[in-house]
């Protein structure tokens, strides 16, 4: 039972508006060192209301714009 708590723990669960969707798969969008957007592939897991589970592609530690919605990569953003 502790592994299965612990695998819980590590798991990164992200909303639904986070992702983009496209005909080549799912990404989620970062902020470059440069203040542009790049997208970032990650494979998707399961549903968890208007979250979900990404399995790979990003780490914890990746930030993430939360709302990709009408966003595309190479756009200059304002982080505030």
């Amino acid at each position: 039972s502790q592994v299965s708590e612990a695998k819980v723990d590590e798991r990164i669960i992200v909303p639904l508006s986070a992702l983009k969707i496209t005909p080549e798969g799912a990404s989620v969008f970062t902020v470059n060192a440069d203040g542009n957007l790049e997208a970032l592939k990650v494979e998707k897991g399961p549903l968890f209301g208007e979250n979900i589970e990404i399995l790979s592609g990003i780490t914890r530690e990746t930030r993430i714009v939360t709302d990709a919605r009408g966003l595309k990569a190479g756009q200059a953003v304002i982080v505030k």
